[in-house]
């Protein structure tokens, strides 16, 4: 309750104690904060699952919030990673599923495949989750703002976004990650893919090579493997999936196998070179070398953030040797201004944990 006049404030605690009720001084805030209309309470640098939950949270508690995205919106899981791959998984395994008839007698005719189609159904179902997922969030939250352009750092308080100038009180960075590019000699002279491309490949490839044995790695070898092409995973550490159980691991590897999945570990990527269509991959392995040939080249050897010209430098945010941005418990950058969340804090690249971290 506030209180006019010169009444005697201790005096007034005590009548309100007498009556049976608590009461106490406080204290005015010295830093209150209070919006002004040119100035966005909250920007968001990236529109993935981080940004929007950050954008969401600040809405809800009355903010007017600002999302810039310099790709396509959604991030890399709805766009380049879990839906489209879960996606195609699920189309793979229809059209697997009559080799898998343990039944003599019964015969299943496994069909064709039309690679292009699958890919244009693909990608009008990654169409329709945008729309539901992030362009209907804007079109119910009208505090949040959405804005197509490069972000750069300029100073506290300011970013520049295609040329424009814009205030902010307080930032969050959400920027993602990219696929990681090995610097294996002759790859910058070969056609290679990453998941980027082949989530969006319009014919199926005769022979495939996966450099890399992770997760990503795995998933896409299994789908291509599954719709028709021989393929190949190369892998440096001593198994596959190495962050796994043991237990895990083999039984993953040996049921990978019997679908005709060639896995070689323990070796060392020499050399990458490509003679027409054709791509030669040297290895080494157990003090050996020897040379696989293939048609296409997919390299899944882990992700880096997109940190790099943002302006971190210029509002005092902090990297590791790896580029990821800096954060205490609270995602707080060393700039108690900003924060981040998401692949670009290089904690755990999942979209529950970028959503999390987000919101």
């Amino acid at each position: 309750a506030e209180v006019e006049g010169n009444a005697d404030i201790n005096q007034i605690i005590k009548a309100v104690e007498n009556a049976g009720y608590g009461a106490s001084l406080i204290e005015e805030e010295k830093n209150v904060y209070i919006s002004k209309g040119d100035v966005y309470d909250l920007v968001v640098l990236g529109g993935g699952s981080a940004g929007f939950a950050a954008a969401i949270k600040a809405s809800d508690l009355g903010a007017k919030a600002l999302v810039i995205e310099n790709n396509i919106i959604g991030g890399t899981c709805l766009n380049r990673g879990c839906v489209p791959t879960k996606h195609l998984i699920d189309v793979a395994k229809t059209y697997y599923t009559p080799k898998l008839n343990p039944f003599k007698g019964i015969e299943l005719p496994q069909g064709k495949i039309d690679i292009k189609t699958v890919i244009e159904e693909k990608n009008k179902l990654l169409d329709e989750l945008r729309k539901e997922k992030y362009w209907n969030v804007l079109e119910a939250y009208p505090s949040i703002e959405y804005k197509e352009g490069k972000g750069e750092f300029v100073k506290n308080g300011v970013i520049k976004v295609n040329g424009e100038e814009i205030r902010y009180h307080k930032a969050v960075i959400t920027t993602g990650s990219r696929p990681s590019v090995p610097p294996i000699k002759g790859l910058k002279n070969v056609d290679f893919m990453t998941n980027r491309e082949i989530l969006n490949i319009t014919y199926l490839p005769e022979y495939l090579i996966v450099i890399g044995g992770s997760a990503v790695g795995l998933e896409i070898g299994q789908i291509f493997l599954r719709f028709g092409s021989k393929v190949t995973v190369l892998e440096a550490l001593p198994d596959i999936a190495f962050r796994e159980e043991p237990e895990a691991r083999q039984v993953l590897r040996n049921a990978l196998k019997k679908e005709g999945m060639e896995i070689l570990t323990g070796i060392r990527v020499k050399e990458i070179y490509q003679n027409g269509k054709e791509k030669s991959v040297v290895i080494e392995a157990e003090g050996k070398e020897m040379t696989i040939k293939g048609t296409d080249l997919l390299i899944a050897t882990g992700r880096i953030p997109n940190t790099e010209n943002i302006g971190l430098e210029n509002v005092g945010v902090e990297t590791n040797e790896r580029g990821f941005i800096k954060t205490d418990e609270f995602m707080q950058t060393t700039n108690p201004d900003i924060y981040s969340a998401g692949d670009c804090v290089g904690k755990m690249m999942l979209v529950t944990v970028a959503a999390a971290e987000g919101g």
